[in-house]
């Protein structure tokens, strides 16, 4: 199915102003070849639907959270380090329900009652393989 269209992105211009990043709240827009994810606070949800109109859209979630990962630049060229992070949540039976990224930052969206075992798992992880 397809769900972008011309007006979508018109609409999606109006939502950054819907958001206050100084006082953390979270908005991600990803832009795939046939559909655009949308991922913001819980309090916002209503107000986009309504903005978003007639607009097609295929899945809307709740009781979400975003468990985030900095790394320095050098990670980037470092081969297995997304391969590692999500076999260590799925052996820990922790399902993704989406992954955002940046150059530098990896973001895990999972239920809201996975995220403090994926925050524990991850921190683990990484200090197990934290060089001294």
């Amino acid at each position: 199915m397809h769900f972008k269209s011309s007006t979508l992105f018109a609409k999606l211009k109006n939502i950054y102003n819907h958001i206050d990043y100084d006082k953390g709240e979270i908005l991600n827009v990803v832009h795939g070849n046939f559909t655009v994810t949308i991922i913001l606070n819980e309090i916002h949800k209503k107000k986009i639907l309504e903005l978003l109109g007639d607009e097609k859209i295929a899945h809307t979630d709740s009781g979400l959270a975003q468990v985030s990962l900095k790394f320095p630049l050098d990670y980037l060229y470092t081969p297995g380090v997304l391969h590692q992070l999500t076999k260590e949540l799925a052996w820990n039976n922790i399902n993704i329900i989406e992954i955002v990224s940046s150059l530098t930052e990896l973001n895990f969206i999972v239920k809201n009652s996975n995220a403090v075992r994926a925050y524990s798992v991850l921190e683990d992880l990484i200090a197990r393989n934290r060089i001294s």
